[in-house]
């Protein structure tokens, strides 16, 4: 195999490999989504009236009475799925006549599962107004426009 070929082919391999790396990134920052604006959007309920929250967020998953007369509202996401397989790249040197390196790609695939899910609790007095909300999971993150629509607006 010639030098000029293997160069060829190398500087092909690695130009698909920086486009399609560039694509990811592209794709993962289009829609990212942070704790600290889910965060926000929460938080902003604490002193609003529990009216304003049914008609904004709908009605909750699960309500839990307190003994001291206080309720808690929980709402829940909760999403389960598998992936498509896909091709793991990699780089794998070979090496060919006259001890020009070749890199060539393994063919590794992946599949797998995911589970997200996130629970947001809203404390409500017995006067129907939240005094406290917290949340937990694995997704509890928001855009800057869906934590807009999640922000109580007074």
């Amino acid at each position: 195999m010639s030098n000029m070929l293997i160069k060829k082919y190398t500087a092909y391999y690695f130009s698909i490999l920086a486009i399609a790396t560039t694509a990811i990134i592209t794709i993962t920052l289009s829609g990212c989504g942070t704790i600290q604006n889910y965060q926000t959007a929460v938080h902003s309920w604490n002193g609003a009236p529990v009216s304003a929250l049914t008609a904004r967020w709908g009605y909750p998953n699960e309500i839990e009475k307190q003994m001291n007369g206080n309720s808690i509202y929980i709402y829940q996401t909760y999403s389960r799925g598998t992936y498509a397989p896909t091709a793991i790249p990699g780089v794998t040197p070979v090496q060919p006549f006259n001890n020009n390196t070749l890199m060539t790609s393994p063919s590794g695939i992946e599949a797998g599962s995911h589970s997200i899910e996130c629970t947001t609790q809203f404390e409500i007095n017995a006067h129907g107004y939240i005094m406290n909300s917290n949340f937990d999971g694995t997704d509890c993150s928001a855009t800057t426009s869906s934590a807009n629509r999640k922000t109580y607006a007074k």
